[in-house]
């Protein structure tokens, strides 16, 4: 049976690898542009945000047709695991803060640190994470047009828009449970039963 915690787990592992990249952003008086964890949220830029300094929002989910016929994996003599469902992760991440320079300072950061490292870190993964094939998963930037930037931001009506990052982590499986196969036994033809 899956544990049903994929979107989760990755959605935090996320969020801590941003917050362990922003943690060495520091003001001149030493202290960080982004306080804690609980500083990042995964609400979106039209929610109440206070006390947020940054909305990590998935704003999409698909389905990654390329890996959709992934080949079966037999996991017991009498059981096979059908290939794992693979979607790709939207992100908008939009920081909250209000002083223009810091948040360009933020945007960069961010920037810098996705860059340098494309690839979602294990270090952060959840024990359940790490036992679901989910071994690299890509980090990519998601540059969106001006016309996609207008139509996202129109979901946020009471909302001015922010400068925002959309990245794609990709891909990421979520297991099948198991089916029973039922063994080919041999027949010959001709030969009664």
């Amino acid at each position: 049976m899956a544990n049903n915690t994929i979107l989760r787990d990755i959605s935090s592992a996320f969020k801590l690898q941003i917050y362990e990249n922003l943690s060495e952003l520091k003001h001149s008086d030493g202290s960080s542009y982004i306080t804690s964890q609980d500083s990042i949220s995964l609400k979106s830029p039209g929610e109440d945000l206070t006390g947020v300094q940054l909305s990590l929002f998935l704003y999409k989910l698909s389905e990654n047709t390329y890996l959709r016929n992934s080949a079966a994996q037999g996991v017991q003599v009498d059981m096979i695991r059908k290939a794992p469902l693979t979607v790709d992760l939207h992100y908008l991440i939009t920081p909250n803060i209000s002083d223009k320079y810091d948040e360009l300072m933020v945007i960069e950061r961010i920037m810098q640190s996705l860059f340098e490292t494309p690839a979602l870190d294990k270090l952060y993964f959840t024990a359940s994470l790490k036992n679901t094939g989910n071994d690299d998963i890509k980090i990519q930037h998601n540059e969106l047009s001006l016309d996609e930037l207008n139509k996202l931001w129109s979901i946020f009506p009471n909302t001015q828009y922010k400068l925002s990052l959309s990245y794609i982590v990709s891909p990421v499986r979520i297991p099948l449970t198991p089916e029973p196969i039922r063994r080919v036994e041999e027949y010959i033809i001709g030969r009664p039963l």
